[in-house]
């Protein structure tokens, strides 16, 4: 594999991270792995109906908001128990990618079935790390362009892998670098980044993102998650030593880089509205990070591992990867939602609030569809005028996945009052 020694940023702390040069047999070796039923990634569809979950012995849930049930689940089999793997849904909440072990499945919604699947990863099933010790081979970073018609992988090995749907073809398919590759899509989507590195999809050459660098006091560690916002504007990178940096996704310039949390960062999610930032980590604590100040809320702390959770559509909800909500502590600025309890889904309304009431009303509302009983509710902080006003709207008024969490965002708003 290619030597780091080029890569600028990574020198200072890779070694606990990086990849041997090539794959080796791992009998009787130190493998890492969950437990049986760890939810490695969990996402929300964009309809906001449905919540995606992938375990860490393969199966695959597909949870149905509306009913609090699930709704179709299937096991993609694996010969070990999985430390890492992903899920990501279409635009249209169509098509469901799922990567774990060496296989990207792609299940349709409609028909309930998977509809391709393909290859990735370096063709082996462990992956050998400086440290000692080895990682079952898998996907850490997943997602669909914009039209759905390229899903990019990113492996364990560092392979990173595109496909091109309905035609089922590899578009890129090469080990780029010694670290788990953690990628996300250009805003142009003319090629793929991890935030310092660019692969142009038409050259498959790789450069720099250019921009201004952090500062030499910063020492940008060994990166273990990226997002990129809703806009595609803004990027974000989180480290191994719990650091998060925010860049201009065009430019590259950084815009902050901060010491957020005390244990290395397993995820990030931007909101809807691109003001906050999702973070879980490695001491099992879900994190909000303001996206402008680096100011950090922790609304959730369990004793139980929580590798992903997901923002609702609007942001007014959050669905937790782990179905330990029980053994968790919830801050002082979330509640769990009502009816909730389901234990193969935990969704907690974060900051329930006024004002992310009025702010989520503002993204689903146009003039057109702009109902006054509402907004004269939501003036007055009349929430259970404005509860009933949304549940006695016409069906199409405003979008279901909107509608879904004010009602949330208000039933939490009700319920220390209640």
């Amino acid at each position: 594999m290619k030597s780091l020694k080029s890569l600028r940023i990574f020198t200072i702390f890779l070694l606990p991270f990086a990849l041997l040069v090539g794959l080796q047999t791992a009998a009787a070796q130190d493998v890492r792995s969950r437990a049986l039923k760890t939810i490695l990634d969990v996402e929300w569809s964009p309809d906001g109906r449905f919540v995606a979950q992938i375990l860490a012995d393969g199966q695959v849930q597909i949870f149905d908001t509306a009913t609090q049930q699930i709704a179709t689940e299937f096991v993609l089999e694996e010969e070990r128990i999985m430390y890492y793997g992903q899920v990501d849904w279409s635009a249209d909440s169509q098509l469901l990618a799922i990567g774990i072990g060496q296989t990207i499945t792609i299940w349709d919604r409609t028909s309930d079935q998977v509809v391709q699947s393909f290859q990735g990863g370096n063709g082996s099933d462990l992956v050998s790390f400086e440290a000692g010790y080895f990682i079952p081979e898998s996907f850490v970073s997943l997602e669909w362009n914009r039209d759905t018609s390229l899903l990019l992988a990113g492996s364990v090995s560092s392979r990173i892998t595109v496909w091109s749907y309905p035609s089922a073809n590899l578009q890129v398919d090469q080990i780029a670098g010694n670290i788990p590759g953690f990628w996300v899509w250009l805003p142009d989507e003319t090629g793929v980044t991890t935030g310092e590195r660019v692969l142009g999809l038409q050259t498959s050459e790789f450069r720099f993102l250019n921009g201004t660098q952090l500062p030499e006091t910063f020492n940008f560690a060994t990166p273990t998650a990226i997002a990129i916002s809703n806009d595609r504007t803004r990027l974000t990178r989180g480290t191994v030593l719990g650091q998060i940096e925010i860049m201009d996704a065009i430019t590259g310039d950084t815009i902050t880089g901060e010491k957020i949390m005390d244990a290395p960062i397993n995820q990030l999610v931007w909101s809807p509205d691109g003001t906050q930032i999702l973070t879980t980590s490695r001491d099992n604590v879900i994190t909000l990070v303001n996206a402008q100040s680096g100011e950090p809320i922790e609304i959730f702390r369990s004793t139980e591992p929580i590798l992903s959770a997901d923002w609702s559509p609007y942001g007014g909800q959050i669905a937790i990867g782990t179905s330990a909500l029980a053994n968790g502590v919830l801050g002082a600025n979330a509640v769990a939602r009502q009816g909730s309890a389901n234990a193969e889904l935990q969704i907690i309304v974060p900051d329930p609030s006024l004002d992310r009431l009025q702010a989520i009303y503002a993204q689903c509302a146009t003039p057109l569809t702009t109902e006054r009983g509402l907004e004269t509710a939501l003036a007055q902080a009349d929430i259970s005028a404005f509860v009933a006003q949304l549940n006695a709207l016409p069906t199409g008024t405003l979008p279901p996945a909107c509608v879904a969490d004010l009602i949330a965002v208000a039933e939490a708003l009700k319920a220390p009052s209640e």
